[in-house]
């Protein structure tokens, strides 16, 4: 039996182009136990007069949040990476933004092997430059927090995307 201590992973944009550069893609190794995944529900909850505890009533699938940590390292320099990182966080357009641009994410598919496929924005992107080349400066070891966070493509993809990674065996 093979050991899998580093999985291949992927984000990958949906949308047409990110900042006029066409699809928007990064492949990563990840060590799976740096993975968190964080699941809430919304509910309202009723109250009236004579009652002990409020009635519950269900809303909808809260935020669910994905968190884990990309790392580069390469002698010749990760400055090509470093750049694509920052990405992550831009807007479709850098140039006369509409207001539909400015209010629309641009969208990921996150790919985490077994863990699972998620399509979602980056909320979150903690750079750190770790190590650099003496001379000129450039980063040859990064590390970088993501905080990926799930939304809607469709109705039905979304109860097809629940249904998948809440069932049993």
């Amino acid at each position: 039996m093979r050991s899998t201590i580093n999985t291949k992973g992927s984000l990958r944009s949906i949308d047409e182009n990110i900042t006029g550069t066409g699809k928007h893609t990064i492949s990563f190794s990840f060590n799976p136990t740096s993975f968190s995944e964080s699941r809430s529900a919304d509910y309202n909850f009723s109250e009236s007069q004579g009652q002990i505890f409020p009635l519950a009533q269900y809303v909808k699938v809260g935020n669910t949040s994905l968190k884990f940590s990309l790392f580069m390292f390469d002698h010749k320099g990760v400055k090509k990476e470093l750049n694509s990182i920052r990405k992550l966080t831009l807007p479709k357009q850098l140039s006369r933004l509409t207001y539909y641009e400015q209010v629309s994410p641009h969208k990921y598919m996150l790919s985490l092997g077994g863990i699972g496929a998620f399509i979602g924005v980056i909320q979150t992107c903690d750079i750190n430059i770790l190590q650099y080349h003496k001379t000129t400066m450039d980063p040859i070891h990064i590390t970088a927090d993501i905080e990926f966070v799930c939304v809607s493509s469709s109705l039905s993809s979304d109860i097809s995307h629940l249904r998948k990674i809440t069932k049993n065996g």
